[in-house]
């Protein structure tokens, strides 16, 4: 119970205490055959048992205008900590292409619902990446091929 509270707070959903007291009657009526309920008082006597667990107040992983300011006035801060000017500044776009894959028709058995095939892999995969800096000076773009490098001087 306590790895899978911890695991559950890693991944950004905390539980409750009912929760807890649902998962342990769980495994109890695994564990005995039967139905068991466990208490409050169990609860209390399993938190103390386990310092570690302790009552927060979840906070919420939410974006308010507050939030963008700070990450703004944060920028700035780094920015001019590190005497940065226009030409500093990149801005990056990608966009990749692919051949488009065709349905096939195929014959099935009539009102069967799950008809399929094997996709065969598209053969061309292209993917550009244009940057420009803030004070509009362009750098060349890249073309990204799967399964190809570029030598190092291409990336001076």
């Amino acid at each position: 119970t306590l790895s899978c509270i911890a695991a559950m707070q890693r991944r950004g959903l905390p539980v409750e205490r009912g929760e807890v007291i649902y998962k342990e009657n769980a495994i109890l009526a695994v564990y005995h055959g039967i139905p068991r309920n466990v208490t409050h008082g169990w609860y209390q006597k399993f938190c103390v048992c386990n310092p570690i667990i302790t009552y927060r107040v979840a906070q919420k992983l939410s974006v308010n205008k507050e939030g963008i300011m700070h990450y703004f006035t944060a920028l700035i801060k780094a920015t001019l900590g590190f005497s940065c000017t226009v030409a500093d500044v990149y801005n990056m776009d990608e966009t990749s292409f692919k051949t488009k894959s065709q349905n096939k028709k195929v014959v099935a058995i009539r009102g069967s619902k799950n008809a399929w095939y094997e996709e065969i892999p598209p053969p061309y995969h292209l993917t550009i990446v244009v940057v420009a800096t803030s004070d509009g000076t362009l750098v060349s773009p890249a073309f990204i091929l799967p399964g190809q490098s570029c030598e190092s001087t291409v990336l001076d």
